[in-house]
């Protein structure tokens, strides 16, 4: 378990308390982003059941659909935004925009390799076809909590924590 993480403060970004000394974790960007990983695995592990219903020869509910579709949506939001974000915060300023355009040219690589996915549903079935999906998105939320104090390094956000586990100094004033 991460050190910084509290049950007050899985969802909610709440400013800590003054005399705190702890730093949130839903503070730096990778995180929210590995929370949508997460949310959009479960959205596909919600598809299993679904798919379960139908490949039994029944009708599944539209509940089914719903509840996919509003994980899919709150995933989303932790991910597409906070990655826009994230991308024009560490970019530099001169290619800010074209760093832009490859956030949404790796979205187009994403949604086309789903689509290649989806031509072996019939061969997979329903629910393993679900939980490839499923796999690949919670596998990638695992892959960003892993790296996160890797990725808090590398972007130089000054609350990460170096390889000895302690919060590096600041650098000095110029």
């Amino acid at each position: 378990v991460h050190r910084d993480i509290k049950p007050d403060n899985i969802f909610l970004a709440r400013e800590p308390d003054e005399e705190a000394d702890v730093v949130k974790i839903l503070d730096f960007g990778v995180a929210k982003m590995a929370i949508g990983c997460f949310l959009l695995g479960i959205s596909f592990l919600v598809m299993i059941g679904a798919g379960r219903i139908v490949d039994g020869g029944q009708k599944a509910s539209f509940g089914w659909l719903v509840g996919c579709s509003f994980l899919l949506t709150l995933g989303e939001i932790y991910l597409s935004p906070v990655g826009l974000s994230l991308v024009t915060k560490i970019s530099p300023v001169r290619i800010v925009s074209m760093m832009m355009g490859m956030w949404f040219l790796s979205s187009f690589f994403g949604d086309y390799l789903s689509g290649v996915l989806a031509t072996f549903k019939e061969t997979m079935g329903s629910s393993a076809f679900f939980a490839t999906q499923a796999g690949i998105s919670l596998a990638t939320g695992v892959a960003m909590v892993m790296l996160l104090s890797s990725f808090k390094r590398a972007i130089g956000d000054e609350n990460a924590v170096d390889a000895s586990g302690s919060i590096p100094a600041p650098p000095p004033l110029a």
